[in-house]
């Protein structure tokens, strides 16, 4: 198997699933069309005609709930046999997968109708289950099982609250190649370009307002406080600037001073401030000014 870039897993990787896993292969091919849809009667082809006209051509790219009560059963053979109720194309979608891919059907054998679906850019379909936690994940005739599920789909799919599991995720080497997991960006560089940029801190500063409100400039100083300490590099030195403005906005200065918006201050949590910090002093230590 070509092993292709899973594009749409890294952000699932990297928010905390567990790192049991395991890798099966598909002995059977999977049909390009569902059976049912060939030669089928009215009632089945105008589903089928519902089903292409509606849908994506790549289903949906972000976790979509499911309609378990939909479903006649939770019994992969009798979905093959009964299409859901109703008219949503996400149901109609599982039940594809289930006559495409014997890998879903019998995963759903063993755990049931998934809570959500997504399909990532390079049409993997992944199968959420909310309780108890885990991911089951096809593409290209393997699954990856995985023993828990991401903190966004937690969020922002199942509306709870951030868990509190420690992360990032162990795999093993295997999975890890096999999923085209990101390599560890390379370090900075050990010095950078010798230069005297005041001038440009001068013209940035003359074009805000800098009277912002104390309380956002001592939250932003507090927030690059924790992390300044971190990397300490000639000719670098560590400042932020608050100004007014009620859009976010927020300027690197290759000499360490952060020009962040009061508006954005105000917006973000002390966790999302100190990663606007990081982001932009991460600008700073790679040089990315050239």
């Amino acid at each position: 198997m070509k092993r292709a870039a899973v594009t749409g897993l890294c952000s699932l990787l990297l928010a905390g699933c567990a790192a049991t896993t395991q890798q099966q292969s598909l002995s059977q091919a999977a049909a390009p069309i569902a059976p049912e849809c060939v030669n089928a009667d009215a009632g089945v082809q105008e589903a089928c005609t519902d089903l292409f006209i509606q849908a994506p051509t790549q289903g949906p790219t972000s976790p979509v709930l499911i309609d378990k009560s939909s479903f006649p059963s939770a019994d992969p053979d009798v979905i093959k046999r009964s299409p859901p109720g109703g008219r949503r194309y996400v149901e109609y979608l599982v039940r594809d997968e289930i006559i495409l891919d014997p890998n879903v059907g019998q995963a759903i054998k063993q755990s049931g109708l998934p809570d959500a679906i997504e399909f990532t850019t390079n049409r993997a379909f992944v199968m959420y289950y909310r309780n108890p936690p885990h991911t089951f994940f096809f593409h290209q005739g393997q699954i990856v099982s995985l023993a828990d599920v991401p903190r966004s789909v937690r969020i922002l799919t199942f509306e709870e609250q951030p868990p509190k599991t420690p992360w990032p995720v162990t795999l093993t080497s295997a999975t890890a190649e096999w999923l085209a997991v990101p390599k560890a960006p390379e370090a900075p560089p050990a010095q950078l370009e010798s230069a005297d940029f005041t001038s440009d801190v001068t013209y940035i500063s003359s074009r805000f307002d800098l009277a912002a409100e104390h309380t956002a400039q001592t939250r932003a100083a507090k927030m690059l406080e924790r992390l300044a300490h971190t990397d300490q590099l000639e000719g670098v030195t560590w400042r932020v600037v608050v100004f007014k403005s009620s859009p976010s906005h927020a300027i690197a200065v290759p000499n360490g001073t952060l020009f962040i918006s009061d508006g954005l201050v105000k917006a973000a949590s002390d966790p999302e401030l100190a990663a606007v910090i990081a982001h932009l002093m991460g600008h700073v230590r790679y040089g990315h000014y050239h």
